[in-house]
């Protein structure tokens, strides 16, 4: 059988049959909905679809230091993360017999691509590489719904010193939010909120709130999770017209409560690498670099950053984080924080059985599928120290008898009050 996804050649490329899927802050997906054939479809296969990965035009001094994304996944990515859940990437190399189809696609998704992305630029239409992948938001065969999710930082950290003890017992994600509503935080309830070490926890009580904040908040179009029915994004409302069963309480929380059960081994795999990738946190490595370089990082330029390469972050993919003795330690710390951060920032595709009753349980378990893997650039790095110790800072104001329980098992789950 044919590997697929195959070698394209642009003059088998025809722009009506590709569409807008979504985008990034790095690239634009456009997704095949063409005639279902070889090799647009897998159909000697699992019946995938393509979608396109076309890089955007990043003016950002280090946007070309960061790794190719195939490259990335497979000399690091690989040795973090179960393989049988990562994505199928195929690099197409372009050249000028592309242009007119990538133009073309251009035109046809600049109308249609979010308001909130607009800031940035749109296609390079200089790129070297694009990037054949499967269809990820399309449901499998026998199904067709198919649950995004962003789990998000899935544990408290074990600094040594801190200046913020609310690190102990907020999880980043409430630190976020709260820093996010300002002064509207006063007297919130984060009991109410989604809380990523719940849906890590291994715990499926626990797991099952992770779950039901998440769909609370897809029900009011907000949050870090979403629902594509036939492969196409949808509200909670436009989805119960086409799927009925949504609209019985609890079955589709049960239903992906059970599938991030069977998946046990990525989600602990993905949390247990989060944190023994960051063992400093973004706070000991700023003091760290106003220790050696005696500048504080949140305002260092990204050209005053040290190169990070392919081989650092290899090396911290298969080896302990090093204790920081040089400047080798210390940019192999900031690789091993840089890769922390791609974990954090993944994207889970579930595909969900649609038939109701006890079609949730299956015979061969269904597999949790992660994209969104991309390596960070550098310059991260001094945006990441900076928005810590801005949000550290206000939630430590806001309610610090709330922060000063370490390590707690659970979080701080008390309401927020001065």
């Amino acid at each position: 059988m044919e590997a697929w996804p195959p070698v394209l050649a642009s003059a088998s490329m025809d722009p009506a049959h590709w569409t807008y899927h979504a985008e990034g802050a790095a690239n634009i997906l456009v997704r095949y909905i063409g005639p279902h054939v070889w090799p647009f479809y897998n159909t000697q296969g699992a019946d995938e679809a393509m979608v396109l990965r076309i890089p955007k035009k990043i003016h950002a001094s280090d946007a070309r230091q960061v790794p190719e994304a195939d490259t990335f996944l497979s000399q690091v990515l690989v040795h973090v993360l179960p393989s049988s859940s990562l994505p199928c990437m195929r690099r197409l190399d372009v050249n000028d017999t592309w242009l007119p189809f990538l133009r073309a696609l251009a035109e046809k998704c600049e109308p249609v691509r979010p308001m909130s992305r607009k800031s940035a630029e749109g296609m390079d239409m200089s790129t070297p590489h694009i990037w054949i992948m499967r269809d990820d938001s399309r449901p499998l065969p026998a199904s067709r719904l198919v649950v995004e999710i962003k789990p998000k930082c899935g544990y408290l950290p074990t600094l040594i010193t801190t200046r913020y003890p609310c690190k102990f017992s907020v999880p980043k994600y409430h630190m976020q939010k709260l820093y996010q509503l300002g002064p509207k935080a006063l007297g919130a309830n984060t009991q109410t909120w989604y809380n990523p070490l719940d849906l890590f926890s291994g715990d499926v009580r626990r797991i099952q709130r992770a779950v039901d904040a998440l769909l609370d908040d897809w029900t009011h179009e907000t949050g870090h999770l979403r629902m594509f029915v036939d492969g196409a994004c949808m509200p909670f409302d436009e989805a119960q017209m086409y799927i009925p069963w949504l609209k019985t309480a609890g079955s589709l929380s049960l239903r992906i409560t059970h599938i991030l059960m069977e998946n046990q081994h990525l989600l602990h795999t993905l949390v247990q690498e989060q944190q023994r990738l960051d063992p400093y946190d973004i706070e000991g490595i700023a003091q760290l670099w106003q220790t050696r370089k005696g500048k504080p990082l949140e305002s260092t330029s990204a050209e005053e950053l040290p190169q990070i390469t392919l081989t650092d972050y290899a090396f911290v993919a298969t080896n302990p984080v090093p204790i920081v003795s040089s400047d080798t330690d210390m940019r192999r710390v900031m690789a091993a924080y840089l890769l922390a951060a791609t974990l954090k920032d993944v994207t889970l595709f579930l595909p969900i059985d649609d038939v109701q009753g006890t079609s949730m349980y299956r015979s061969h378990p269904r597999s949790v599928r992660v994209v969104d893997l991309d390596a960070k650039r550098t310059s991260k790095l001094c945006q990441h120290a900076k928005k810590d110790a801005a949000m550290s800072a206000f939630v430590h104001q806001l309610a610090p008898e709330t922060c000063v329980a370490p390590h707690a098992s659970d979080t701080c789950d008390a309401r927020i009050c001065t």
